[in-house]
């Protein structure tokens, strides 16, 4: 057996791996499900052929990605997000990991969000609703009311989801305007309408003593200011 030499074997400076950096800006933290995510890396050392890209998605499956030569050692790294979650990016350069990877990337879907159980008010009374954003990802919830004017507070219900309540202190129509991540949630401005009671009136002088089986009858006096709709509910009461 004839062994022939010399062999020539590849060496890397592991310093050269050290000194290749990755963006890691807010962009690709938080990406809009349906949107591209995106980064930049700096690998000067190195040659589009030594890089060895792969990504993840939620649902473990490898996502196609497209890695462009911008020239200079700057390469980028472009995928589309299809569904909410955390996408994994793994980076090697010749051979060896980069430090940090993976990095993440997170989906989000504003439109997941949902907002229920908004009420009429009454001023002076508190006022509550639910946001429900177990579905839309990962990210930060905004919630206005009257372009800020009137305050509220969020109590966290565990699971994605808030409990919010706010006071209003004028009868007129209450705007509810909620954003994630910068994004206009579906639905919005949501509509409070806010009466109040104190320009509602009765007098009951008439039913203190009535025949049965007669037509009864008393007085509602309402402030010709407020467009509020008037419900009356009649109920029997035995002893």
């Amino acid at each position: 057996m004839t062994i022939r030499s010399p062999w020539h074997v590849g060496v890397m400076d592991p310093g050269a791996v050290d000194a290749v950096t990755v963006t890691d800006g807010e962009t690709i933290k938080h990406i809009r499900v349906g949107d591209n995510g995106s980064f930049e890396i700096v690998a000067t050392a190195f040659k589009r052929s030594d890089l060895d890209v792969s990504v993840q998605g939620p649902s473990k499956r490898p996502v196609a990605y497209r890695l462009l030569d911008e020239g200079s050692g700057l390469y980028r790294v472009e995928f589309t997000t299809t569904e909410v979650g955390n996408y994994f990016v793994d980076l090697a350069v010749g051979g060896a990991k980069v430090p940090g990877s993976p990095f993440i990337s997170k989906a989000y879907d504003a439109d997941l969000i949902r907002v229920t159980d908004v009420p009429n008010g009454v001023v002076g009374q508190a006022c509550q609703f639910k946001v429900d954003a177990s579905h839309a990802g990962e990210g930060q919830l905004e919630i206005s009311i009257c372009d800020g004017e009137v305050p509220n507070q969020v109590q966290v219900l565990g699971g994605g989801r808030c409990l919010v309540s706010f006071t209003p202190e004028r009868a007129m129509k209450h705007t509810i305007d909620i954003k994630f991540n910068g994004d206009t949630v579906r639905g919005c401005p949501f509509v409070c309408n806010v009466t109040d009671t104190s320009r509602v009136s009765v007098n009951l002088r008439q039913l203190e003593l009535i025949a049965v089986d007669k037509p009864a009858s008393f007085l509602i006096q309402v402030d010709g200011s407020t467009s509020a709709e008037l419900a009356v509910s009649v109920r029997e009461f035995v002893d």
